[in-house]
């Protein structure tokens, strides 16, 4: 399966989809301070190693610390705070794709999917390609969260842009 380059969060607003708010508290800051994370037994976790956790002092494995998981991991820890910190290491498009995200729709305008969040919501994601080829020859894959109402993958795109699945009729992209 090709990967997902990168994921973006859209929300209805009154102008059409616009970046979710959370988006921006949801980003890495590679230069906050690491010292935060403590392991069950207390010891610090090296600087190199240790996730961006906010300035609360958090107990992780040492495993969650180090970033060994996979999706299942994410699915059955309890602690929302420490599945959040799991869920931004590992990324949100390899979740979705490795946690078994079910393909509910599939046309020429991309694959539309559905996966209850550990939480317990509903979300949808589309997975579409750049139509215009990278340097390499390569085409970039996204995935965008959509909302859960969506049905078709086209309706999706048409959301993305704050249309409806008949208004939206590209007759270029690029």
């Amino acid at each position: 399966m090709d990967s997902i380059d990168s994921v973006l969060f859209l929300r209805s607003g009154s102008y059409g989809p616009q970046p979710a708010p959370f988006l921006m508290r949801a980003k890495f800051n590679a230069k906050a301070a690491f010292s935060s994370i403590k392991f069950g037994n207390d010891s610090k976790v090296p600087r190199r190693a240790q996730p961006y956790c906010g300035k609360a002092n958090m107990n992780v494995s040492q495993n969650v610390a180090e970033g060994r998981f996979i999706a299942k991991d994410i699915d059955n820890e309890r602690n929302a705070a420490i599945r959040s910190l799991m869920l931004a290491r590992y990324g949100l498009p390899k979740y979705v794709m490795a946690s078994g995200a079910d393909e509910i729709h599939r046309d020429t305008y991309g694959v539309l999917f559905h996966k209850v969040l550990p939480d317990g919501e509903p979300a949808r994601f589309i997975q579409v390609t750049n139509k215009t080829a990278q340097i390499d020859g390569s085409f970039r894959t996204y995935l965008l969260a959509v909302s859960p109402d969506v049905m078709t993958a086209k309706q999706a795109v048409a959301w993305t842009f704050g249309l409806d699945e008949h208004d939206y009729d590209p007759f270029e992209e690029s």
